[in-house]
């Protein structure tokens, strides 16, 4: 005899699976909406950290000599994140990379490339920023939603 689950039983069932379905739905759009607009930011700051150094570069680079304009680059990039790289790489051949000795980060790293000239010689910039903040962010928003969806389905 095949035993049947009461309509009560069913509702509920479906009621359950559905909420499940929309929160993690609601979850999942959240942290992807999130995520989107750390990166954004962190994108913005690199813009901006890239400008100010190329106008600074221009600025300092009419007027100080090579020796002295690698420490005028270095003292300017005392004031950003001791996280945060630079590399600048002149068709020349004159290199600048901070912080110095530092070899170009290959994991958690947002990097941002771009080109200018300055003076007839073409540059290329990377400026990067570590993304452990975002990283962070993101997984205990994961973890607290992960943690509390089935808090909530047990309340519903």
């Amino acid at each position: 005899m095949m035993y049947r689950r009461s309509i009560r039983f069913r509702l509920t069932l479906w009621y359950a699976v559905i909420l499940t379905a929309a929160l993690g739905l609601f979850g999942g759009l959240l942290w992807l909406s999130l995520r989107h607009r750390l990166i954004a930011e962190l994108d913005g700051n690199l813009s901006a950290s890239a400008a100010r150094f190329e106008s600074y570069f221009k600025s300092e680079a009419m007027e100080a000599p090579e020796g002295q304009l690698r420490d005028e680059l270095d003292e300017f990039c005392q004031a950003l994140p001791s996280s945060n790289y630079i590399f600048l790489h002149g068709a020349s051949g004159f290199v600048f990379r901070y912080p110095a000795g530092v070899p170009k980060p290959t994991r958690d790293f947002r990097m941002l490339q771009r080109q200018f000239s300055s003076a007839g010689e073409a540059f290329d910039l990377e400026v990067g920023a570590p993304m452990a903040d975002v990283i962070h962010t993101l997984d205990l928003l994961g973890l607290l939603l992960l943690s509390l969806l089935p808090v909530v389905i047990a309340i519903a």
